[in-house]
């Protein structure tokens, strides 16, 4: 019986995240992508190229990103980049968003 317990946490775990991975996607694309997608025209690929070298200019899959890091950039902005306030981009979402962000998906 425990076993049968285990097996479906771990089921509905993974059924979760795969849920958080798809709105971290859809944000992604909502608020990210005009600059981070990866090829030209997304100028913070570009600049992230130039500065940090082009195995580090797409954030997409980058595990390197702390977590924490990820969100104080969201929330602080850097550079160009923008901040994004807790009413554009929800405390969950933004978890959401991070997961994806790290996410090799």
């Amino acid at each position: 019986m425990k076993r049968a317990w285990i097996i479906l946490i771990v089921f509905f775990s993974g059924q979760v995240f795969a849920q958080e991975l798809a709105k971290g996607r859809e944000l992604f694309e909502l608020y990210c992508a005009a600059c981070h997608n990866p090829g030209p025209g997304h100028p913070a690929t570009y600049m992230l190229g130039i500065k940090r070298g082009r195995e580090k200019a797409v954030i997409k899959g980058r595990e390197d990103l702390a977590p924490e890091y990820i969100a104080n950039v969201v929330r602080g902005g850097l550079l160009e980049m923008a901040p994004f306030r807790p009413t554009e981009i929800s405390d969950e979402n933004l978890k959401a968003l991070i997961a994806y962000i790290r996410s090799k998906d």
